[in-house]
């Protein structure tokens, strides 16, 4: 079974993938998400940087994925 979607690999691989295609090995990627469990989780998973946006409120399972960046 291949899981397709945030927090699983296959997702991310392939936007990696696409964007070093286009842009360069080099690239610098950052992942933008509103999701701790799958936004900041996969993007940690992949190896990349994320920015988790929010509003005022804060789950407390932000001590569990610590995103790169955070802004509310």
């Amino acid at each position: 079974v291949t899981y397709y979607g945030k927090p699983y690999a296959a997702a991310f691989d392939a936007c990696i993938s696409r964007v070093r295609a286009d842009v360069g090995a080099s690239a610098r990627i950052l992942h933008v998400g509103d999701s701790l469990a799958h936004d900041v989780a996969g993007a940690a998973a992949a190896g990349i940087d994320s920015l988790f946006v929010t509003g005022a409120r804060v789950p407390a399972i932000r001590h569990i994925y610590a995103p790169s960046f955070f802004r509310c």
